[in-house]
């Protein structure tokens, strides 16, 4: 693994390596105050990450970032992603990407702006951003599979659902239980569709209740830029109030010597993080949901050998719980993740955005072809 980064699974507060992870006392959302953000649910992990490491030599690194801003009932997105390789005295930039789109009231996309640009984009206007979308603009745009670009496409489905929270923050701040209007049926719906929302958890018991859906005690957002460091992350502005942001860094490499989960003379590694952020009113970024990941694949086939993801930053004590089933994906090929994280970890198996950061996975074959062994490229098995 990498020297530059903490070891797999680290300890401390408010990580969360393993699903013996029990509930702080559910009672600890206090009463809300007009202009004043309720904090609660203290047994939430909330460490989030402080820094970007070095890209080692032959490394390859993806960041992406989009952007949420609400237009009345519509929601307006954009947002950029890189590819860039390290070499011994230089970064180079290997891809680059960009989007902005345009989603009306009835969650369907009005305008895509994709660059660069894909003849089968334009078909996905008129599409809902919703199950289904992303097997659509596969569909449409196959040649971006595992680009820059595909990302951004695939990310879009996350962000508009998880935008409304900026509603949630709004209602919270005029001293109105967040969600408080959620209809009984909708209620319903939500219990037991992921770890954090299980039936008798946190979150439901809240609802349920009449308090509306609990805010966490979100903690301030440290820069992930590196000064100095060109290859960190691409240009990103600061995040203006009353916006919300997700990001997301992937590191590709190989083990420097022999695997210490496999016989194999080395093994491709990957090191991300996943991160949603939130520009509150006085312009401070704070972190809503954040995850970090180290994982071994083998070059043989292209099976996961290894896996390890680290709760960061999460609103509900349950969220982590969804860790301890991750370790079912060991031996599957990491290609097949976008099909296998959703069909495998579902339910209190799983947490949405724990899933959106493993699907992401599958990107990895791609960017390891642009992997360096000295000045040679990486040969491997994909499956």
């Amino acid at each position: 693994m990498r020297s530059d980064v903490p070891g797999p699974c680290p300890r401390g507060p408010g990580t969360y390596a393993h699903a013996e992870v029990r509930g702080a006392d559910s009672g600890s959302l206090v009463s809300v105050h007009p202009g004043v953000l309720p904090t609660c649910l203290s047994g939430a992990p909330r460490s989030p990450t402080s820094a970007t490491p070095l890209l080692p030599a032959g490394w390859v690194r993806r960041t992406t970032h989009l952007e949420m801003l609400w237009d009345g009932a519509s929601l307006m997105l954009s947002g950029a992603a890189r590819d860039v390789r390290a070499s011994q005295d230089r970064m180079e930039v290997l891809r680059r990407a960009s989007v902005k789109a345009y989603v009306d009231s009835g969650k369907r996309l009005r305008e895509l702006e994709l660059d660069p640009k894909s003849a089968g984009s334009m078909e996905l206007c008129g599409s809902e951003i919703a199950s289904g979308f992303r097997a659509r603009a596969h569909e449409c745009c196959p040649e971006l599979a595992g680009t820059p670009a595909g990302l951004l496409l695939d990310d879009l489905p996350g962000v508009v659902l998880i935008a409304p929270y900026m509603h949630l923050r709004d209602m919270a701040l005029r001293g109105e239980p967040p969600g408080k209007n959620i209809p009984p049926e909708a209620v319903s719906m939500l219990a037991d569709v992921c770890a954090g929302w299980r039936a008798g958890g946190t979150a439901m018991d809240s609802v349920a209740r009449g308090d509306g859906i609990p805010l966490q005690d979100c903690p301030p957002a440290e820069p992930l830029e590196a000064p100095g460091d060109a290859g960190a992350w691409h240009a990103i502005a600061p995040l203006e109030p009353g916006r919300m942001r997700r990001r997301r860094r992937l590191d590709v490499g190989i083990t420097p010597g022999p695997s210490p989960t496999s016989v194999e003379p080395s093994a491709v590694v990957v090191d991300a993080m996943f991160r949603d952020s939130h520009g509150e009113p006085d312009g401070t970024e704070v972190v809503l949901h954040e995850y970090s990941l180290t994982v071994e694949v083998s070059r043989s086939d292209s099976s996961i050998l290894e896996v390890q993801p680290v709760a960061r930053v999460l609103p509900f004590p349950e969220c982590p719980l969804a860790i301890a089933y991750v370790a079912e994906l060991k031996g599957k090929s990491v290609g097949e993740l976008r099909e296998l994280v959703p069909a495998m970890l579902r339910g209190t198996k799983g947490c949405t955005h724990l899933n959106d950061l493993l699907r992401v996975l599958a990107d990895v074959p791609r960017l390891a072809s642009s992997l360096l062994l000295g000045d040679a490229p990486l040969t491997w098995a994909v499956a």
